[in-house]
């Protein structure tokens, strides 16, 4: 039903991430956009600091049409277990994957998009390489591979405060494995939660 061709695309909304799998140029058919719901804002006096609450552990599918309409697909909504804060979908091994970079757990989520836009669990974790992961994009890696890059705020607690940058190689299923981080300081600590 959908077509997945073409580039995926990244927007930032106010309360959460997105990643769309857009159609080819001139297909009448809609986008499926993914969006994580992750945590309220720091100014937002009726946000539970410092408690993930279930709804905020949700990954959500929306089609959106050329003509700008949009259409939920709650049979889409799945639980990742941690919360998603930031969603790159990418095409791979024939394939799309949707890469959920989860706060709560430190860690990035490799899931495959399966017939009809269902993503298909448990998928594949691997540690962020520092802490409050917060952005990723697929670069092409030395020998053609892809590559997943990652940024992490880290907390302002310690010496090594956990901001780094993380580089993943991108395997089989939407598999991933951190190959390299670099530790630096300077992260602001502050993110929702």
């Amino acid at each position: 039903r959908w077509a997945f061709a073409g580039a995926a695309a990244l927007r930032l909304v106010a309360r959460g991430t997105e990643a769309s799998l857009r159609g080819a140029v001139g297909e009448p058919t809609p986008a499926l956009l993914f969006v994580g719901s992750a945590q309220c804002d720091w100014d937002d006096p009726t946000c539970a600091h410092g408690k993930t609450l279930p709804e905020e552990m949700y990954v959500h599918a929306v089609e959106v049409y050329a003509n700008g309409s949009m259409v939920g697909r709650p049979s889409l909504r799945t639980d990742v277990g941690g919360v998603p804060a930031w969603l790159t979908a990418a095409p791979a091994g024939g394939g799309w994957c949707l890469f959920v970079s989860r706060l709560d757990r430190s860690d990035v989520l490799g899931l495959g998009v399966g017939a009809g836009g269902k993503l298909l669990l448990p998928g594949s974790a691997a540690l962020a390489g520092g802490e409050l992961p917060v952005f990723t994009a697929v670069a092409d890696g030395a020998g053609g591979g892809d590559v997943l890059v990652g940024a992490n705020y880290g907390t302002q607690s310690g010496p090594d405060n956990g901001a780094s940058v993380a580089v993943f190689q991108v395997g089989p299923e939407c598999g991933l494995r951190l190959q390299a981080d670099v530790r630096h300081r300077g992260g602001s600590g502050r993110v929702p939660g």
